[in-house]
């Protein structure tokens, strides 16, 4: 039965479902081997240099097998046609490895033969020196090369599980630069927050949840309201040295510094501490960087 428009619409959803999680993309890649009568099917970033490094989802295929291809048969006639053909192309591999010379090879009778593999059709997506990205689908001798209708839909598919994987490289990319940020902001011994335009404390380190705690005189307040207001601009806390408050920006009209930048001593109530304060601003309104770091006594 050939896929009507709301079985691809529903196939394109499982694509972009993987991008939260790529383990998702099994599913979609089942959904399409059932899409083109096809066994299995194989979504890859193969590592040209260190085949092993490569990764990859499949769909009913068998996973101790593919790491045999990786670890053997990484040069194999089928990777040799999608390496060669321009990303972008969809194409049935038997028309550049005809069957009856790939029956002949290693590469089939360890891999493909167990898996009642004879037919792929390929669809090369991004290649370089290093690696080379690509969607496939595989079929048994019994239901025939791949036909045109199903490299169609192959080739209306491929761009979807390409942008997808962008996507979620680049997501994955930033959770990892983010938590090694937040790794480093909570090995530091000074305090940090992060401030949005908005009022709200969007990060705050260890050492900055211990100083606040001590609820000893460090402050962060708005002017014309509680932190979240739509009116107003960020002020100086009240224990802020007012002979520093020049150097921070304008007053305004209650007396308050606007804090533009700068760095100002603030002394705790208790005395037991004196705190640094920095505070930057984009312009435009944007995000506000307040550290505060412990001292001496004073």
């Amino acid at each position: 039965m050939r896929p009507d428009e709301t079985s691809i619409h529903d196939l394109v959803g499982a694509i972009y479902d993987g991008v939260a999680d790529p383990a998702l993309w099994q599913q979609a890649l089942v959904q399409l081997s059932d899409a083109t009568r096809s066994m299995g099917a194989m979504f890859i970033f193969m590592d040209r240099v260190h085949p092993m490094q490569s990764r990859y989802v499949l769909g009913r295929l068998d996973h101790d097998l593919m790491q045999v291809f990786l670890t053997h048969h990484a040069d194999a006639p089928w990777t040799q046609a999608g390496i060669r053909t321009p990303p972008g192309t969809t194409f049935s591999i038997d028309t550049v490895v005809p069957a009856r010379e790939l029956i002949k090879t290693q590469f089939y009778g360890e891999i493909l033969r167990p898996q009642q593999i004879l037919h792929c059709g390929c669809a090369p997506l991004a290649r370089d020196g290093e690696r080379v990205v690509g969607l496939s689908v595989f079929r048994t001798p019994k239901i025939g090369p791949v036909e045109s209708e199903d490299l169609r839909l192959l080739s209306l598919v491929a761009p979807h599980f390409k942008r997808a994987a962008q996507i979620a490289w680049r997501l994955g990319t930033l959770a990892v630069v983010d938590a090694a940020k937040t790794a480093a902001l909570d090995g530091l011994d000074h305090g940090g927050l992060l401030i949005g335009a908005g009022g709200h404390v969007l990060f705050a380190n260890r050492a900055a949840e211990a100083i606040i705690a001590l609820r000893d005189g460090l402050t962060v307040a708005r002017e014309g309201g509680a932190p979240g207001g739509a009116a107003g601009r960020y002020r100086a806390p009240p224990n802020l040295d007012r002979r520093d408050a020049p150097r921070l920006g304008r007053r305004n009209d209650a007396g308050d510094a606007s804090l533009a930048g700068g760095t100002v001593p603030a002394a705790c109530r208790s005395g037991a501490r004196k705190l640094a304060q920095i505070h930057r601003s984009k312009a435009g309104g944007r995000d506000l960087h307040y550290c505060a770091r412990s001292g001496g006594r004073t």
